[in-house]
């Protein structure tokens, strides 16, 4: 009884986590995006230094095993750095798994990733409020 019942929680809950965790990236690259583009109303230009638009994800605390949220945002440029560029998340990621992102003054492409066991979960932002799951 035991076991049937843990084969009908089980997938069950796992949907539930996934669920969860693409409303987080959904919200937080939102949020990212009405930053970006109000900074670009005020100043003309995008920016890839995100204390300056005073955006980090819903519960960024600095350090990965305290945090609490799963993906790593950011772009990848010359002089990422972590908390004002880059956010490392709960899972680790590293950020190399953002390739492809940047920030120019008049467009962006922002990524999040997200490491499990055997896949790594990308999704992109860009400066027209695109969001979209690059994998799997």
């Amino acid at each position: 009884i035991i076991l049937y019942l843990a084969k009908l929680i089980i997938p069950r809950y796992s949907n539930l986590y996934a669920k969860a965790r693409q409303t987080e990236v959904m919200l937080n690259l939102s949020n990212l995006f009405a930053a970006q583009q109000a900074h670009y109303i005020h100043a003309g230009r995008y920016t890839s230094n995100f204390k300056e638009i005073e955006w980090q994800p819903k519960g960024y605390t600095g350090n990965p095993t305290t945090t609490q949220h799963s993906y790593t945002y950011g772009a990848i440029h010359p002089t990422s750095n972590e908390g004002i560029s880059v956010f490392t998340g709960s899972s680790q990621t590293p950020v190399s798994a953002l390739a492809g992102s940047i920030i120019k003054p008049d467009s962006f492409i922002i990524k999040a990733a997200l490491k499990t066991n055997d896949t790594t979960e990308i999704w992109s932002l860009d400066h027209t409020g695109d969001i979209k799951k690059e994998t799997p």
